[in-house]
């Protein structure tokens, strides 16, 4: 179908077996990359909103990243093209790491 991206094509096979393997990629991937942002965030505000918002040398930049990270993440989670192994290699190589620089 030309036109038509390839992951609108697959079908994804939900397995009982494969539960388990899903949780902990789930559990030690997501939930870790979670709690470290949230620490993050609640480290470098103090627990206080901030009266300005962000701005500066190359925001824009980390804002449009920020976005199209979040559109990608939504888009392997979602219903149309649930698909948990392409959010592990966004988060895995490092789009949505801290530590990146």
């Amino acid at each position: 179908m030309a036109g038509v991206p390839a992951t609108a094509l697959r079908r994804t096979e939900f397995r009982r077996d494969r539960l388990g393997r899903t949780r902990q990629v789930l559990e030690t991937t997501w939930n870790n990359w979670l709690t470290r942002l949230f620490t993050a965030v609640c480290e470098d505000c103090a627990g206080v909103v901030p009266d300005a918002e962000p701005g500066g040398t190359g925001w824009e930049a980390l804002r449009r990243r920020l976005y199209r990270s979040a559109e990608d993440l939504r888009e392997a989670y979602g219903p149309e093209a649930f698909d948990p192994a392409s959010a592990r290699v966004l988060i895995g190589q490092g789009h949505l790491r801290r530590d990146r620089q």
